[in-house]
C-alpha cells in the first residue's frame, strides 16, 4: 500500500506534497532522477521521479517534471475485482501524462478525459499542473481519476490538508483521517517556530514515518503489527511483512510461507513548490534488501530547481 498528504493552502508554498512508496522489496526500482523515459530523439531530460523497472512499461508511481506537472499513482486494494483482461500496467498512466516534453504538455483536464479507467486494475491517479511563465503563476490544474468511485472523474478539494491511500478519496482509510489532521498541526506549529525549510522537510518526512501511533479502538490502545489487510488501512509507515499465498504475516513468519517474499515502505519523497519558484525534491530510503536481509535504509536524493 502506499499514501499520500499534500495541501495547496500553505501560506507561501503552491503545493506540499508528501507521500510512502509501499512494495515488495525484491522488486526491482530505479532511485529518483532526472531523465526523459528513454526518449530517444530528445537529448534533454526533464522528468525527475523513480521508476518501476519490474514492469514492462517501466512506469512510475510518483514525479515531477520541469514545468511542474506533478502526479502520484497508488493501486486499490479492496473490494478485489475480477482484473480486466489484458489490463495495461497502471504506472503507464502516470509515466504517459509525465513523458510529454513541456512545450507538449497536455492539460490535467484533457489527459484524465482520454483514458478508459475500464481497462485497468484498480487504481487512483492525483494530478497537478503548477504553471509559472516569466515569473507569474497562471491557473493551477489539479484532478484525480479513479475506477472505484463514483462519478470516477473528480476534482480534489485545493482546500486544507488532504490524504489519499489504496482506497477512493470518497473512502478514506483511517490513516488517512488520521494523517490529514497531523499534517495540518505540524504545518501550524512550523509556520508558529518560523522554523528553516528543512523542518519543513523533517516535518513531513516524519509524518510519512508513523507506525504504530494511530489509535484503533475507543480505549486508545496502540495499533497493532501489521498482520491483516485491515491492519493496513492504518500504518502509515508499513513495517517488513511477509506476504504470500497465505496473505499478510508478520516478520517472524519467515519459515511459514516458502513462497513469501518482503514488502514494507520502501522510499519516502517530499515535494515542495514554493511561491517564489523554488522547488524541493528529496527521496530517503526506508527499507531495503541486503543479500536477503531486510535493513533499514538512510539513502536520500535531493533535487532543488527553479522555475
Amino acid at each position: 500500500m502506499c499514501i499520500v498528504f499534500y495541501t495547496q493552502s500553505q501560506p507561501g508554498y503552491k503545493l506540499i506534497l508528501a507521500a510512502n512508496r509501499d512494495e515488495f522489496l525484491d522488486r526491482p526500482a530505479s532511485e529518483a532522477g532526472w531523465h526523459n523515459f528513454d526518449d530517444e530523439s530528445r537529448d534533454d531530460n526533464w522528468v525527475l521521479c523513480g521508476r518501476d523497472l519490474g514492469s514492462p512499461d517501466k512506469g512510475t508511481w510518483l514525479g515531477i517534471t520541469s514545468d511542474l506537472r506533478i502526479g502520484i499513482l497508488t493501486n486499490i486494494r479492496y473490494p478485489i475485482r475480477e482484473p480486466p483482461p489484458n489490463a495495461p500496467s497502471r504506472g503507464h498512466l502516470l509515466k504517459e501524462f509525465l513523458a510529454s516534453p513541456p512545450e507538449q504538455a497536455p492539460s490535467v483536464n484533457d489527459f484524465l478525459s482520454n483514458i478508459d479507467p475500464a481497462r485497468y486494475v484498480g487504481f487512483n491517479l492525483l494530478l497537478f499542473n503548477l504553471k509559472r511563465r516569466n515569473g507569474a503563476w497562471l491557473e493551477p490544474e489539479a484532478g484525480y481519476l479513479s475506477n472505484r468511485s463514483s462519478p470516477p472523474l473528480l476534482h480534489p478539494n485545493d482546500c486544507g490538508c488532504k490524504g489519499m491511500s489504496n482506497s477512493p478519496l470518497t473512502e478514506p482509510y483511517p490513516k488517512v483521517q488520521s494523517g490529514e489532521e497531523r499534517m495540518a498541526e505540524s504545518l501550524t506549529e512550523w509556520a508558529r517556530n518560523d522554523e528553516e525549510e528543512d523542518q519543513l522537510v523533517e516535518r513531513m518526512m516524519d509524518l510519512l514515518s508513523q507506525v504504530t501511533r494511530i489509535m484503533r479502538s475507543a480505549d486508545s490502545s496502540p495499533a497493532p503489527p501489521v498482520h491483516s489487510p485491515v491492519d493496513m488501512t492504518y500504518a502509515t509507515q508499513v513495517a517488513p511483512i511477509r506476504i504470500g499465498a497465505k496473505g499478510l504475516g508478520p516478520a517472524d513468519s519467515a519459515g511459514e510461507d516458502q513462497e513469501s517474499r518482503w514488502y514494507a515502505t520502501r522510499v519516502a519523497t517530499v515535494i515542495l513548490v514554493r511561491e517564489d519558484g523554488r522547488i524541493t525534491f528529496v527521496e530517503r530510503d526506508r527499507t531495503k534488501l541486503n543479500n536477503g536481509d531486510v535493513v533499514s535504509a538512510n539513502g536520500e536524493r535531493r533535487e532543488i530547481f527553479t522555475v
